[in-house]
């Protein structure tokens, strides 16, 4: 989803603000279902892939509407998943790809989505950390 900003470059002020307008643009967002799987991976990260996309990419957008210094890098197309394991330097996929191959075959899985957290988060070394400040309900 889009970043705002790290938690050391906002005010407590900026994130209440940006809050109320996730509130807002998020008001008439309905819940969805959506599928997990199967893992996929890129030279920097290992992923589930999810789908339908079209319901992420509007709450994506509602969500960067809410962010009105937006910082998003649009360089870089948002690409809906769910990050499981992120590289700290390129790895070659001939290492990566048969320790995960198995669980390619995993099923799918449904997950419904009825709210939005949205986080401040940190590095703390080499691993993010986020904490909770909202959550915004969807439609049920």
């Amino acid at each position: 989803m889009p970043k705002l900003a790290w938690e050391d470059e906002i005010s407590p002020a900026e994130v209440q603000a940006v809050i109320r307008r996730a509130t807002q643009h998020c008001a008439s967002s309905k819940s969805f279902t959506l599928k997990a799987g199967p893992l996929a991976g890129s030279p920097g990260a290992v992923r589930f892939s999810v789908t339908p996309w079209d319901p992420v990419l509007d709450l994506y957008q509602r969500l960067r509407l809410a962010n009105l210094a937006d910082r998003t890098d649009d360089s870089v197309p948002f690409r809906p998943h769910i990050g499981v394991a992120y590289c700290n330097s390129r790895q070659t996929p001939d290492l990566l790809i048969p320790k995960v191959q198995a669980l390619r075959e995993l099923p799918t899985v449904e997950l419904y989505t009825a709210s939005v957290d949205l986080v401040l988060l940190r590095r703390e070394g080499r691993t993010y950390r986020w904490s909770t400040c909202a959550t915004v309900p969807l439609l049920v």
